[in-house]
């Protein structure tokens, strides 16, 4: 993953409104539970769409097997090809539902409290810290959540072209 050149780190809190401070954690609070929220929906979707889509499958290879063709036809064949795509795209949905690493909203106390001497700073330090680690967090669970879309979209695509190789092999 790309690293990200979070400035947040770097920034001095001498000078800055307290209450500009306080409304960007609170808004950086706000995107984090917002990202993650987000994340669980695409996680349920993925499992929807890809349950679906090895149901369909299963039909397709039922059906292929049960069927009593004449001699030549390419059906079973066409059936057993639209299976394997539906197949494959339903992997790809289940792949970008599958447990990873997630930035999840708020803190644990031992983020402050670990060091004595950390929490003896100011404050504002503290909140822009926070700040800047929320940026981190937000980053790393939209680029999680940009390949877990794509790999939606590709089940997707792979599974809508099963029709098109069912025609294909099918056509004299």
């Amino acid at each position: 993953m790309d690293q990200i050149v979070n400035t947040l780190w770097d920034m001095e809190c001498d000078g800055l409104d307290p209450a500009v401070v306080d409304e960007l954690l609170r808004q950086a609070e706000l995107r984090q539970a917002a990202i993650f929220s987000a994340s669980l929906g695409m996680d349920q979707r993925a499992a929807v769409i890809g349950a679906g889509l090895i149901a369909v499958a299963g039909a397709l290879v039922a059906g292929g097997f049960a069927a009593n063709v004449q001699p030549g036809s390419h059906l079973k064949t066409a059936a057993f090809g639209m299976a394997l795509l539906i197949g494959l795209g339903a992997a790809c949905c289940i792949w970008a539902c599958r447990p990873q690493k997630s930035r999840f909203p708020g803190i644990e106390p031992m983020e402050w409290g670990s060091d004595r001497t950390y929490l003896e700073h100011k404050l504002s330090d503290l909140k822009l810290a926070r700040i800047a680690k929320l940026q981190d967090e937000m980053a790393e669970n939209e680029v999680a959540q940009s390949i877990n879309g794509r790999a939606i979209t590709t089940g997707l695509t792979i599974a809508l072209l099963a029709p098109v190789l069912a025609f294909l092999l099918t056509v004299p």
